[in-house]
């Protein structure tokens, strides 16, 4: 069974480089607990190696074959590496591991693809079943945006240019998206631009997805509904304080 994501493997690395903040966080968070961590939504690896770069065990779970198959690429390319990585393919929402995590992870708005309350409960009580006893929870959300919700459904609106730090290649990436404020689901289409030296298109890629925004308090009660005690909400991946400019949600939450 594909997903969604599977469209994305081969160029989720490229177009994500230069995103390495939640990377240095993550990896502390890891080193911190001492203990072997459970990452869901582990997508390509981006952070898990890392993890295990940093003598740290991981296990990595993904519904997504094509992510697994790119994340199990990037792993063998890496090398040896300190610490032991399992990539296994899974429903966040609902799977059986054989061992309890001192800490599971869940970064870059992974946990917004569960598109209702009960999917998201269903994940943060089957996480909180593979924690050993006050083991934590990191994950990080974006923060619902009102002008991001009120765009126009049939406008592009520009997202910015990357360039991959290992390839060189070079992107422009444009976003469009349908609302569902009722049920909070956003329709998002990314259009990747991979660009020349000359700054001409030479690959244009449609990419879809939907995602579940998830407001602040609203994820505070789903943390402590799901037997979680919220520890620390950061506004950034350097423990900065969450305010009213701050863009991203860090949560920080142990198993009850």
């Amino acid at each position: 069974m594909t997903t969604p994501f599977d469209a994305w493997a081969n160029i989720y690395d490229a177009v994500h480089s230069h995103r390495t903040a939640d990377v240095r966080f993550y990896v502390e968070s890891a080193q911190a607990t001492g203990g072997t961590v459970l990452e869901l939504g582990c997508g390509t690896g981006r952070i898990a190696i890392p993890i295990a770069r940093a003598r740290v065990d991981v296990v990595g779970l993904d519904s997504s074959p094509g992510m697994l198959r790119e994340a199990r690429r990037n792993l063998k390319e890496a090398g040896p590496l300190p610490g032991t990585i399992a990539f296994r393919r899974g429903d966040m929402r609902r799977f059986r591991l054989p061992q309890a995590f001192t800490l599971a992870i869940i970064p870059f708005n992974s946990f917004l693809h569960l598109l209702s309350v009960a999917d998201q409960r269903h994940a943060l009580e089957c996480i909180r079943h593979h924690l050993a006893p006050g083991g934590l929870l990191a994950l990080d959300i974006f923060v619902p945006d009102l002008h991001r919700l009120a765009r126009e459904e049939a406008q592009l609106y520009a997202q910015g240019h990357v360039t991959d730090t290992a390839s060189g290649r070079r992107f422009a990436l444009w976003e469009q998206g349908s609302y569902d404020h009722l049920h909070q689901v956003i329709q998002v289409r990314t259009i990747i631009e991979e660009l020349d030296a000359t700054g001409t298109v030479v690959q244009r890629l449609y990419r879809d997805h939907q995602t579940r925004y998830v407001h602040r308090y609203e994820m505070q009660h789903l943390l402590e509904l799901s037997g979680f005690q919220v520890e620390a909400l950061y506004g950034d991946f350097d423990g900065g304080d969450f305010d009213a400019e701050s863009e991203t949600m860090v949560w920080v939450a142990r198993s009850g």
